[in-house]
């Protein structure tokens, strides 16, 4: 478990810093555009090269391969595992480049499928048209980025596919910068970037491959038994890990039936709930994977369900306090990152409205990812697809119900009541298969959750303090930084003054590491 959080907190740091950049993106996009005509079309076809990025980023697809490369690695040795490799990069390159053709091609039909809101042959629907044929060949780049991530991941080298999503935002911020100037609209220039930005994250990973020497080119097998394993538990694995991105792909399509601006409303708040998920579930997820595949190859369950246990503890011990923060200061966190340019109050009333109900179903979703991980691990493609799918069509409806009397707040809604259902489902199964102490987890989460409460009617205490005692009206950046100062001091106050087990194992893990 010791090394597990070790590098957990590598890939954190990782992720935050890829996060930090990735707000610094979006705030320069918010600056120029606002939430208006350009911003939604750029965003709705930014969201499936988006929703592919995350999946690689945060290991989802590698779920699908890790196992496998794990069995050829343990069982027939390392060239046979190189071999298998090789060919899925081989069998990757052509599938993609066929699919991204047609796509290129096919571009309108693919818009008027996805997004039914938009007239046809309008301004708007030319544009998406035109920004999709762009960033098509991102498709490639980030297939082929799954597999090199997926090998480094399998041979516990978690710091190079961590860069990757560094990489990604530097190049999308520098033409941001200095690019989308000279195109005429703009959002061009962006959408150059995000395609650009997939072959600087494959160049990335390469030399670490060719160094290790993970391609055997001269022993290619194109239909190798491997892929096909690879292949064949694909889809279960994007369904059933993936679905609050696929859900914020549904969402994205009901959005467009709405005003201007509410596709851009849904996802500016998903990209401020995406920080604490990222920076704990999808960390732990990618950690623990190879280390869940080792053990089902060894047969050792056992060893398996604490480490789940120790992982569904620590993620709620971070994650209900980051859903009491962000509503808290939902609307503060709004205006300090987009409040800017073209970004105006009616945006942020709206961001922050989203923001409030996207993060209501934050702890369901981190809590799947985890649980999904452990089910690939042990070759379990089936429930984890099983749940993914309800919560697609409960998405669905309570999309088509809710947005009529609440707009894109009644998406945002959806989305957590559907996350929720998706973790029931699979937590039911959970305890049907392996010894699981669900009162120990249930009192890990009451604690979480009281101590959380405390927190934010201190956040709010505070920020009415603030409001009526000075005269002087504070920077937004200096309201938030304090009140997330003392939310932190309350939060850990508590739970230290109460003695909570939780702490006391962060503590122990913190110690043996720095023994190490």
């Amino acid at each position: 478990m010791r090394n597990i959080l070790k590098n957990t907190f590598y890939i954190s740091f990782a992720a935050l810093i890829s996060r930090i950049l990735g707000v610094l993106r979006d705030v320069l996009i918010a600056t120029m555009f606002g939430a208006n005509l350009f911003s939604d079309v750029f965003f709705l076809c930014f969201r499936i090269p988006d929703f592919l990025r995350k999946m690689f980023s945060e290991g989802i697809l590698s779920s699908s391969f890790i196992p496998v490369f794990s069995k050829y690695f343990t069982f027939e040795g390392k060239k046979k595992a190189f071999e298998m490799a090789s060919s899925a990069f081989v069998f990757i390159s052509f599938v993609t480049t066929l699919i991204t053709v047609s796509g290129i091609i096919f571009a309108p039909l693919v818009i008027k499928l996805f997004v039914p809101g938009y007239i046809s042959n309008s301004y708007e629907f030319n544009l998406a048209v035109l920004l999709s044929r762009i960033m098509m060949p991102y498709f490639i780049f980030v297939c082929l980025l799954a597999v090199c991530m997926g090998i480094l991941n399998s041979m516990k080298n978690f710091t190079t596919p961590a860069l990757a999503p560094i990489i990604f935002n530097l190049v999308i911020i520098f033409f941001a910068i200095n690019v989308c100037k000279f195109f005429n609209p703009p959002v061009v220039g962006l959408a150059l970037g995000v395609t650009i930005a997939g072959v600087a994250q494959l160049a990335l990973q390469i030399p670490f491959l060719v160094k290790k020497r993970v391609f055997t080119m001269t022993q290619i097998v194109l239909i190798h038994p491997g892929v096909i394993k690879f292949i064949k538990k694909l889809f279960p694995a994007v369904v059933g890990a993936s679905s609050f991105h696929i859900n914020l792909l549904v969402a994205t399509l009901f959005a467009s039936f709405l005003g201007k601006g509410s596709i851009s409303y849904l996802y500016y708040a998903d990209r401020l709930v995406q920080l604490p998920m990222a920076l704990v579930s999808a960390s732990f997820a990618i950690v623990s994977l190879p280390v869940f595949s080792q053990y089902a190859v060894e047969k050792n369950k056992n060893e398996s369900v604490s480490i789940l246990l120790q992982g569904m503890k620590f993620m709620l011990f971070i994650i209900i306090p980051a859903i009491a923060g962000l509503i808290a200061l939902r609307e503060p966190i709004v205006k300090l990152f987009f409040y800017h340019g073209a970004f105006d109050l009616v945006a942020v009333d709206n961001t922050a409205a989203c923001l409030l109900y996207l993060s209501l179903g934050l702890w369901a979703y981190s809590g799947i990812r985890i649980m999904a991980s452990f089910f690939y691990a042990f070759s379990d493609m089936r429930t984890p697809l099983i749940a993914g799918i309800s919560a697609l069509i409960f998405n669905f409806i309570l999309s088509v119900i809710l947005m009529k009397s609440m707009g894109n707040r009644g998406i945002a809604l959806a989305i957590s009541i559907s996350g929720a259902i998706n973790f029931l489902i699979l937590f039911i199964k959970l305890n049907s298969i392996i010894s699981f102490s669900f009162k120990e987890l249930a009192f890990s989460a009451c604690r979480a959750v009281f101590v959380s409460g405390i927190m934010y009617f201190t956040i709010k205490i505070l920020i009415l303090y603030i409001n009526n005692v000075f005269s002087i009206k504070m920077p937004i950046f200096i309201i938030v930084a304090i009140s997330v100062v003392i939310g932190i001091l309350v939060y850990f106050g508590v739970h230290i003054l109460i003695k909570s087990p939780e702490v006391k194992m962060i503590k122990n893990e913190i110690l043996k590491s720095s023994e190490s």
